[in-house]
């Protein structure tokens, strides 16, 4: 579903979240915010939140 490459975890890294967090607030009916182009490549910005109590553990 989502394209881990370097430049993506390094965005969810200076966010201080983990990349599961992203991938759960994704399932969870993200609000789009915007869609950008970085180099002929659509980039979507979402704003998402982790269900409560769906740790790793």
């Amino acid at each position: 579903m989502f394209d881990w490459d370097a430049n993506n975890l390094r965005k969810v890294r200076a966010h201080r979240i983990k990349a599961e967090e992203v991938e759960k607030a994704l399932a969870n009916n993200p609000i789009p915010i915007y869609e950008q182009d970085v180099e002929g490549e659509v980039r979507y910005v979402y704003y998402g939140e982790a269900a409560a109590g769906l740790g790793t553990g």
